[in-house]
């Protein structure tokens, strides 16, 4: 390799590694699937089914419960995925609650917000945002359906997309 070439290369990874330290986000993500009680319960129930994990995790703040609840939303939250994931040397970090309770027929896509949490909830009505109010970045979060009664979400993390199939709905 010749010197040129070489300091090139190495200008190439440190302004790769400077792009990860500004751009790249760590993301804490909570997913559930929400059944609607029959009749005239109210209240929220949540069904952790890792709960078991050691140390256990937590999939909701007291602070996003109540937040829930203030929608109403009246039923059993299902956790269907837990996580907290991004590029080695990311430095922001955002939470994503998302809760779903139906297949959709088409993709929607969410701005991520640029520090904090955001939670989305699929209402009979479309979505709801928590806060209804906050700094949108350029990463994006989507969901759309994959395969049969699947739902896939993916996101941007500042240098990439990462996703995977999350809710699986009975036909």
């Amino acid at each position: 390799m010749s010197p040129e070439d070489r300091q090139k290369y190495i200008q190439g990874m440190i302004d790769f590694g400077l792009n990860i330290r500004n751009n790249a986000i760590i993301v804490d993500r909570t997913f559930a699937k929400f059944q609607k009680y029959q009749g005239t319960q109210s209240g929220l129930i949540v069904r952790n089914r890792f709960s078991s994990l050691s140390p256990p995790i937590e999939p909701f703040t007291q602070t996003e419960l109540a937040a829930l609840a203030a929608l109403p939303l009246n039923g059993v939250l299902e956790v269907a995925g837990l996580g907290r994931g991004g590029p080695r040397g990311a430095t922001t970090q955002v939470r994503i609650v998302l809760i779903m309770q139906k297949q959709i027929q088409n993709p929607v896509e969410f701005a991520l917000p640029v520090e904090g949490s955001l939670m989305i909830v699929q209402t009979d009505d479309g979505w709801a945002l928590i806060p209804k109010e906050y700094k949108p970045s350029d990463n994006i979060i989507r969901i759309k359906p994959g395969r049969p009664n699947k739902t896939d979400v993916e996101y941007d993390d500042g240098v990439g997309r990462t996703g995977s199939e999350v809710f699986s709905w009975t036909p």
